[in-house]
């Protein structure tokens, strides 16, 4: 679990990076859902069939999305409150990777959080593949 601070209007708070867990699907969902439903699901560009489609899902699927191989959920935590997450995918059997969408919460808006978290998933991608840019 990496360590980061920043600060936002309430002072200073401690972000802990960790890769969710098949434990953590409640967490997911909740935040997923929140994201593609709430009054910002435009900037995410989902049809509403697959809006449809999610609220739908089993929990069962939605444990199946935090145990893929190819597939990475990172949280970005400041004590138990998931304030972020994003995604890191495998897209295709070349070993293209994709740095899928990031939501932050809205209590933790506007304090420069999600270019932390784009840059936290890149360096850990980097870290974890062979990269070229």
């Amino acid at each position: 679990m990496e360590k980061d601070s920043f600060q936002n209007k309430q002072g200073s708070a401690d972000i802990q990076i960790e890769f969710a867990k098949l434990k953590d699907w409640p967490e997911y969902k909740k935040l997923r859902l929140e994201a593609v439903i709430g009054p910002d699901a435009k900037m995410f560009g989902i049809d509403a069939e697959e809006v449809e489609k999610l609220k739908i899902k089993s929990d069962q699927e939605w444990q199946e999305d935090l145990s893929k191989n190819d597939d990475f959920i990172l949280f970005f935590r400041n004590g138990p409150t998931v304030m972020a997450m994003g995604r890191i995918a495998k897209i295709n059997e070349q070993g293209t990777w994709h740095l899928g969408s990031g939501y932050v919460t809205p209590a933790f808006r506007g304090h420069g959080l999600g270019k932390k978290m784009f840059l936290a998933r890149l360096n850990r991608f980097s870290k974890h593949w062979h990269c070229i840019f």
